[in-house]
């Protein structure tokens, strides 16, 4: 009996010291594991910057998509609901690829632009901070603005006040944004560029967008899929500006060192370089006949450049500031502005700078002028 005891006792003895040795091994493997989850850890803090860098850099894109596939998907589930309300937004159908050039066979009148007087003067932008570019519509007295505000505004100017007012830009998001004119909804968002976008302009009768950008390029976007067409390389500095001639198959792009080019867009090439001289070239423009250009210099003069020939016609100076735009007329009634003391050719001096100037383009029966005291003004 106690030798049966006594032989419990040493298995259970036995037991207990195999039951330590097992917990002892538990423990060892619990300080090992912890030890490579702290290395797992500070090995996955390496990387957490660039998974940051990737979800932000693709996160819009997923949101782009989902939202489309939404509206799809609603689309379809709505059937012939959606024809029957009484109430919804139109879009604007996409220009066809066939159209023709109306100015082919045209004559114009010249613009007495001496007989200009100022009529109208719009202000609607937040503070002081400068209208940057504008644009008037093909059809109607539509004029569209930009501001230092980040906002670009629609403005009805036969009934002098703003129709509607864009805030999808908060800052310089290297982006370009085509908007739907009918529904107010931006229909395309172009990235691409690695700078500032200086510059925005239609390529006549076509579904094309040329931008000019920081990044010492200008390219060519499809309206349509949003992809970038070409990217024309060889400014050494910063593009202000870019411009087509009448036809669509010629641009002239001008950049901070007072350099202009002019590109053939049907074989992508450069053709032909012109030295402005030491300022900046801030804008270029062509007349209707595309064989005259004006350049807009940093020197507080605008040169007029015969393409053909290849020789300066003009020099205007008076100036005191920076010139900022150039515009030439059908028949070479030459309108200009610039910083400081500016003036537009009918001498009407602004106590403000002035940014840019923009004919009606239909007939030049009028010019838009735009101030850095965040106002524009119509002059006819």
């Amino acid at each position: 009996m106690p030798t049966e005891r006594m032989t419990i006792v040493l298995l259970l003895r036995e037991e207990l010291e195999k039951a330590r040795m097992v917990a002892a091994k538990v423990v060892q493997e619990k300080n090992k594991l912890i030890v490579d989850l702290k290395r797992l850890k500070k090995h996955y803090e390496q990387y957490e910057p660039t998974l940051t860098e990737l979800r932000h850099k693709y996160e819009e894109k997923m949101l782009m998509r989902l939202e489309r596939d939404r509206y799809a998907a609603k689309d379809l589930t709505e059937g012939d609901d959606a024809q029957n309300r009484k109430k919804t937004l139109r879009e604007a159908p996409w220009p066809s690829e066939d159209r023709t050039n109306p100015y082919t066979n045209s004559n114009f009148e010249a613009v007495r632009v001496a007989e200009f007087a100022r009529t109208q003067v719009f202000k609607g932008h937040l503070g002081v901070r400068a209208l940057m570019s504008m644009d008037v519509s093909p059809v109607g007295l539509m004029v569209a603005t930009s501001s230092g505000d980040s906002t670009i505004k629609i403005w009805d100017v036969a009934k002098e006040k703003c129709k509607h007012t864009l805030t999808d830009h908060t800052q310089c998001d290297q982006t370009v944004k085509a908007f739907d004119m009918m529904s107010m909804r931006c229909r395309q968002t172009f990235r691409g560029h690695v700078d500032s976008v200086n510059f925005v302009t239609f390529q006549p009768f076509s579904n094309n967008v040329l931008t000019a950008a920081g990044d010492k390029t200008i390219s060519l976007w499809d309206l349509r899929s949003g992809l970038c067409v070409q990217t024309f390389y060889g400014h050494a500095n910063a593009c202000n500006h870019a411009m087509f001639n009448l036809k669509g198959d010629t641009v002239a792009s001008c950049d901070a060192d007072g350099i202009v080019k002019m590109w053939d867009v049907r074989v992508v090439s450069e053709f032909l370089q012109i030295d402005t001289g030491r300022h900046p070239a801030n804008a270029a423009n062509f007349d209707r006949s595309g064989k005259v250009l004006a350049i807009a210099s940093g020197d507080a003069s605008i040169k007029t450049f015969n393409i053909e020939d290849k020789v300066f016609v003009a020099n205007l100076e008076g100036h005191e500031d920076s010139v900022q735009a150039a515009m030439l007329s059908s028949e070479w009634a030459c309108v200009m502005l610039g910083g400081q003391a500016c003036h537009v050719s009918v001498r009407v001096a602004y106590e403000f700078s002035l940014q840019d100037v923009v004919f009606e383009p239909q007939a030049n029966k009028f010019l838009i002028s735009a101030s850095s005291d965040a106002t524009f003004s119509l002059w006819q």
